[in-house]
């Protein structure tokens, strides 16, 4: 659960450690349990280190931040190299682009611009990413691209630049898919 530090008052002096609190499942009860001993107070006194309850409490304090940065969602491993989670509520629009036809013309109108990327998967993706979450370029490339259902990896720099020519020509692509 947490770190503390623990002074308890003995025969000589005040001595220092720190215990860790965490739950006993087996006995059902909160426990605690000793993770480090730091010593009597007046063997600690240095000039580095003038008062050692101070001292230690901020070392506490550190350990508790680390536990929790190690524990945070962002930062904690997974089990899955990939998250199970994909989206795939985008076979309605991907049946009508097909019924459309729409593939080769993107495809002939792009291919003098010779992009390391398929304009109409580019599009498709960027299509089906308003719908089934809609965010800006930047965060659909990092946020939902890696998670269609059999999505192409597609970098941002990619989706400006296809976004560019696309933009410059739309006339083109309008007049092309009729």
């Amino acid at each position: 659960m947490a770190y503390f530090l623990r002074q308890e008052k003995k025969k000589k002096d005040v001595y220092l450690q720190m215990y860790e609190s965490y739950w006993d499942k087996e006995k059902k009860q909160p426990r605690t349990r000793s993770i480090e001993a730091f010593g009597y107070v007046s063997k600690l006194v240095s000039e580095a280190m003038p008062d050692p309850v101070r001292y230690y409490k901020n070392y506490v304090a550190a350990k508790n931040q680390e536990r929790m940065a190690a524990r945070n969602e962002k930062t904690r491993p997974r089990v899955f190299s990939s998250t199970p989670e994909v989206y795939a509520g985008h076979f309605l629009l991907q049946s009508l682009m097909e019924e459309l036809q729409v593939k080769e013309t993107i495809d002939i109108l792009a291919s003098r611009m010779r992009f390391q990327f398929s304009v109409y998967e580019m599009l498709s993706q960027l299509i089906y990413a308003r719908i089934l979450f809609p965010c800006s370029k930047s965060k659909t490339v990092s946020s939902v691209f890696p998670y269609l259902y059999h999505g192409i990896p597609i970098s941002e720099d990619q989706v400006y630049d296809g976004c560019a020519f696309v933009g410059e020509s739309y006339k083109k692509y309008i007049a092309g898919c009729r």
